[in-house]
C-alpha cells in the first residue's frame, strides 16, 4: 500500500462516484474464486489504464459506498480443501501477481484493503485464465480480442520504458 494513512486511502477511494476498472468494493464477500478472478482483473485493468495499483476493499457497500465494516479476514479464510486462502491464491495465480492484504481497525470496525500492483510483462492469470474489468464488472479477457491486444501493447510499452530508464540509470 502507498505510504498514506490507511483510513485516508479508504476515504479517497470511496470518494469516487462509482466503482472503476481499478477499484472494487465489497461488504463481506469471501468467495475464493471471486477473489482470485478479481486479483487478475484488477492487476490487468491497472496495467491497461496506466495505474500503479488497483484496490479491492471489504467493508464498503458497493452501491452507496457506506463504511459498514466486514467480518472477512484473509488471514483466517480457508479456500478449497481447507487450504489457507493466501497459500491457495499463490498457487492459483500466475507468478507475476503482486498484492497485499491489509486489515484496518477503525473505531471498532474492520476493513480489508487488498492492494494489487499492475500486471507487468504479461497479463495476470487466475487458474490459467486472464481476467479484466469492464466498467464495474469482472470478466474473462477474451483471447485475440482488441482489448487483449491493447493490454499486451501497453504491457510491452511499459516494459520497454522501464528498461530504458534502467539503462539510463546504469549509464550515469
Amino acid at each position: 500500500m502507498p505510504e498514506v494513512d490507511p483510513m485516508e486511502l479508504i476515504y479517497q477511494l470511496v470518494g469516487y462516484p462509482d466503482e472503476t476498472e481499478w477499484i472494487e468494493f465489497k461488504s463481506s464477500s469471501n468467495d475464493c474464486n471471486e477473489i482470485g478472478e478479481d486479483i487478475s482483473a484488477l492487476a490487468n485493468s491497472a496495467a491497461y489504464h496506466g495505474r500503479e495499483t488497483a484496490y479491492k476493499l471489504w467493508g464498503v457497500n458497493d452501491k452507496t459506498h457506506a463504511l459498514e465494516g466486514t467480518s472477512f479476514n484473509p488471514l483466517t479464510q480457508k479456500a478449497k480443501g481447507n487450504e489457507d486462502l493466501q497459500m491457495w491464491l499463490r498457487r492459483m495465480l500466475s507468478p507475476n501477481a503482486s498484492y497485499d492484504f491489509n486489515i484496518i481497525e477503525h473505531d471498532g470496525v474492520t476493513f480489508v484493503v487488498l492492494a494489487i500492483r499492475a500486471a507487468t510483462g504479461q497479463p495476470v492469470y487466475f487458474q490459467h485464465r486472464p481476467y479484466i474489468r469492464v466498467g464495474s464488472s469482472t470478466t474473462a479477457l477474451v483471447s485475440a480480442s482488441k482489448r487483449e491486444a491493447e493490454l499486451w501493447r501497453r504491457l510491452q510499452r511499459s516494459d520497454f520504458e522501464a528498461r530504458l530508464a534502467q539503462e539510463d540509470l546504469l549509464a550515469q
